[in-house]
């Protein structure tokens, strides 16, 4: 057996790690999937605690396949599936339905490729890393950078629709919650802070700092209690479903939109679809992820969409939704029949799912944190994991406080564009960057042909955003056909690596690149609509993140500093991990 200082290793790049490297070359260099794989087998082989017993950097493995979907359930079925139905009403009229199966094929397009990364890459951080593996380090940096954000806000703005729900719910109960634990007025009123609201977020960050057996109980309380209510409130609407609310089919409101208002209603209700990507980002902590976390990723899609369309199905029979007002249309609609109590049914289904939904956000944002600090790009002790629990407590506080600020101090509906556009962002840069990495012989070099994939998200960005903000015709047209032009181009190109992956990985997308070309200008598409001055908000954050990364991150990367070292190679061989696993305990029973 070779010795690992004799391992025959060569350049990651192509390029003399002695070598001074660009400015571009350090901000694009790639997160060699051979360092994810290698801490993780030594980790695993030898035990962690004896490898850094001071510092332990390494979750427990405990989530199963079903407490995966589990989590994916929780992020994904909030009130989002009783507040946009009704809006989506309006466009799609008693076709909902369908708008309901055309959202859930995009995000399953979406979630297909998600599901291949997750297989090459079994580690926490979800879009993060799989970024920071195909296209580098400074558009891995924006991903993580705006996937903190969505985190932070989402749980934030859900903290404080939680303690709305709440007080409404204590209240049908007949129990009278004083006006100052729910709105308390700062700064002359421009404020309003909810004691209850924080409760809330301190009572999650609580229970997430237990440990994930802990969390993934708490999910699975609420979130089966939710699906409980949902069947129940289904079954419900099958007694009181009438044939008629389907006669017409398409919308009475909105009768210039004819078919493509069920197009029109899909946009308004994909983001109740958003949430699948919780699933990888807590990868680490599953037992077997290599193989259950892509087939949760896809089944929770599906699972979740065969839900949603029973729901809007039956639920529309009841009473014609766009008649009523959207945000509530559900429950007027049963009140329309006769019905008012089912409303306390969905506004109790509704409290139980914001309060799986936030936990789970908050849950995320502190993992992500350390993803990003175990990279070298946050600060350092966001990468401390507690030595009993291994669960991320620092980081987990700081998320609490961050949450609390967001909860008081921002503007939640703005800000809801703006998580939108950070998701939407995501998925299209993570599609994409399964193209580039199936244009690779090996996942940590570079092929020329990557750049037609970055040409193509660049084209489809353009072509989707200017026929959404009324472009002139012949651009649209000129933009159009380079689209098509490109699909083509990658479609020729070889896959130099594609039977190695067939052998080695669990899940493999189908149809690539078609699908990910199809989920790209899909998800861009969605962007359309959001109005400019939004786009302005997120830039701004945005610019904020990259002051940070070229003021502390870049300086401190893991990656920039190994390459600087030399310590760039390929991934190591199984011979080598095994002699520098020998050669750890060695060390370590002679320092006993």
């Amino acid at each position: 057996m070779s010795s690992p200082q004799t391992a025959e290793a060569k350049p990651l790049l192509q390029q003399s790690a002695t070598d001074k490297q660009t400015f571009f070359e350090s901000v694009m260099r790639l997160k060699p999937v051979s360092e994810y794989i290698r801490s993780r087998q030594l980790a695993h082989a030898h035990g962690e605690a004896d490898l850094d017993p001071h510092n332990v950097t390494k979750f427990k493995s405990t989530l199963t396949y079903w407490q995966l979907v589990l989590l994916g359930f929780g992020n994904t079925i909030a009130s989002g599936i009783f507040i946009l139905q009704g809006i989506a009403a309006k466009y799609a009229g008693a076709g909902v339905f369908i708008s309901f199966i055309i959202a859930g094929m995009v995000s399953l397009l979406t979630a297909m490729i998600y599901a291949e990364f997750a297989s090459r890459m079994p580690f926490s951080g979800s879009g993060y890393i799989y970024i920071y593996s195909s296209f580098g380090e400074l558009p891995a940096w924006v991903v993580g950078w705006s996937m903190n954000l969505r985190f932070g806000v989402t749980a934030g703005a859900q903290s404080k629709v939680w303690a709305s729900y709440m007080v409404g719910l204590l209240k049908l109960l007949g129990v009278m919650v004083p006006a100052w634990m729910y709105h308390v007025e700062l700064f002359g009123g421009t404020h309003v802070m909810s004691l209850v609201s924080i409760a809330f977020i301190l009572a999650c960050t609580l229970v997430s700092t237990r440990g994930s057996e802990e969390s993934s109980l708490f999910n699975q309380v609420f979130t089966l209690a939710k699906l409980v209510v949902l069947l129940f409130l289904l079954v419900v609407s099958i007694c009181f479903f009438n044939f008629d609310n389907y006669k017409p089919l398409l919308s009475q409101h909105h009768p210039e939109y004819g078919a493509l208002g069920m197009v029109i209603g899909a946009t308004l209700v994909f983001y109740a679809y958003l949430g699948f990507d919780i699933i990888p980002a807590v990868a680490e902590e599953a037992k077997n992820p290599k193989k259950d976390v892509p087939r949760a990723i896809i089944h929770q899609v599906l699972y979740v969409m065969a839900i949603y369309l029973l729901v809007a199905f039956f639920i529309n029979g009841v009473g014609r939704l766009e008649n009523f007002q959207g945000e509530t249309a559900i429950a007027l609609a049963f009140e329309a029949v006769g019905h008012p109590w089912v409303a306390g049914i969905i506004y109790f289904c509704a409290f139980l799912g914001i309060t799986a939904s936030a936990f789970i956000n908050m849950m995320g944002q502190s993992r992500l944190l350390y993803s990003l600090a175990k990279d070298g790009l946050f600060f350092e002790r966001f990468k401390e994991l507690d030595p009993i629990r291994h669960v991320p407590i620092k980081g987990s506080w700081v998320s609490c406080i961050a949450v609390i600020l967001i909860s008081v101090f921002l503007d939640v509906e703005e800000l809801t564009f703006i998580i939108s556009i950070e998701n939407l962002f995501t998925y299209s840069l993570v599609n994409c960057g399964l193209i580039a990495m199936r244009f690779r012989e090996h996942p940590e070099q570079r092929h020329p042909n990557e750049s037609w994939a970055w040409l193509y998200l660049v084209v489809a960005f353009f072509f989707s955003v200017s026929w959404g903000y009324g472009w002139h015709w012949s651009l649209i047209l000129i933009l159009g056909i380079i689209v098509i032009a490109l699909i083509t181009k990658l479609h020729l190109l070889p896959q130099p690596g594609l039977e190695q992956s067939i052998k080695e990985q669990s899940y493999m997308c189908p149809l690539v690149p078609l699908i990910p070309c199809i989920a790209t200008l899909s998800t861009f598409g969605l962007c359309s609509g959001i109005p400019y001055h939004i786009w302005l908000y997120f830039a701004g954050f945005e610019i904020v993140g990259l002051i940070f990364y070229f003021a502390y991150g870049n300086k401190h990367s893991l990656v920039n500093l190994n390459f600087n070292k030399g310590l760039i190679n390929d991934a190591p061989k199984v011979e080598q991990v095994v002699e520098e696993i020998e050669l750890s305990k060695g060390a370590n029973n002679k320092e006993l």
